[in-house]
């Protein structure tokens, strides 16, 4: 072979392997192109039935919450405006909201399991361990009786009367029937609504909460005279337990709500015990199943700073213009 001859041949298989190369180039982008549509095609179906399911569930918890009876059938519309006027002026003209400090540790000489530690260290927000938190909010109910708070309770049955409480947050809320199974209240008479569920949504921090606050008698647990010696007139003790998309009923936390009548004055010690216990109550164990698989992350969500002060806030904020309503009404 002449050595044109074979400089012919070198560039001819230099051309044929170019060709074979930018036919896999194009062959590779071919694929790619296929598999990235794979890829979306099953990414829009996965988001699709995901969206579909998170729809049921979504609809399956508003038709729970929303499907019974919501009337109070005592006052007439245009008292119900004036009433909510009435709360709403009093929500924008209270004074600018404090925070508390955040306090790392408790202080070793508050046992929070005794009664007597619902009426004291107010306006303050514990951490304990570095795992959960104790709200402690104080607010004035000058010429406010257990009797009337109690009667505000049994009568506040509608989603009108508990937009009064608080004009803003409050969107929501009825009560249920009281549990047949509830343990009779004991002798000292403290305790209210032990055994009903009050089942509300509120916007605590600029999120809807969808809650059932089941209330119980924390006194049938421990010996509450001592709190009676101490002006203590009634008592308010609930689980917070909330409606998770995806987990079912997930107990949050506790609060107990103490009216003491001492030296001229009524004041409302409320006390929350966030992130002590958190646990699935659902009935379906798939359901808790996952929930402990990301339990991880709800608790972080859940034992936020930033939603344990969006707490005190609006605890201070209801209160305040709770106390006024009652004057206002009894």
């Amino acid at each position: 072979m002449s050595y044109i001859q074979q400089k012919q041949w070198r560039e001819r298989e230099k051309q044929e392997k170019k060709l074979l190369k930018e036919q896999a180039e194009i062959i590779s982008e071919i694929a790619g192109v296929i598999f990235k549509g794979f890829c979306m095609v099953g990414f829009l179906t996965t988001a699709a039935i995901l969206g579909y399911y998170y729809n049921n569930m979504v609809n399956a918890r508003n038709t729970k919450f929303f499907s019974l009876p919501d009337s109070c059938g005592t006052f007439e519309k245009r008292a119900n405006r004036t009433m909510y006027a009435f709360s709403l002026s009093a929500l924008e003209n209270l004074p600018e909201m404090v925070y508390p400090s955040i306090l790392r540790t408790t202080l070793p000489t508050i046992d929070f399991n005794r009664p007597m530690s619902w009426i004291g260290g107010g306006n303050v927000i514990y951490k304990v361990d570095n795992d959960w938190w104790v709200i402690a909010v104080d607010s004035d109910m000058s010429g406010i009786s257990g009797q009337h708070l109690r009667k505000w309770f049994d009568s506040a049955n509608c989603t009108d009367m508990y937009q009064w409480w608080h004009p803003l947050d409050h969107k929501y809320g009825i009560w249920l029937k009281r549990d047949s199974d509830a343990k009779e209240l004991g002798g000292h008479g403290l305790v209210a609504r032990a055994g009903y569920t009050h089942r509300v949504v509120e916007t605590i921090g600029g999120s809807a909460s969808f809650l059932d606050i089941q209330f119980r008698d924390p006194c049938q647990e421990r010996d509450c005279h001592e709190l009676q010696e101490e002006g203590v007139e009634l008592i308010l003790s609930a689980d917070i337990t909330s409606h998770e998309i995806g987990f079912g009923l997930v107990k949050v936390g506790t609060f107990v709500h103490t009216l003491r009548v001492a030296h001229g004055r009524s004041t409302l010690h409320s006390r929350f015990f966030i992130g002590r216990e958190i646990q699935c109550m659902g009935d379906m164990s798939w359901r808790c199943t996952l929930f402990e698989i990301f339990s991880p992350i709800t608790k972080k969500l859940i034992l936020s700073e930033k939603k344990v002060k969006a707490i005190y806030k609006h605890c201070k904020e209801e209160m305040t213009v709770l106390g006024k309503v009652i004057q206002r009404l009894y």
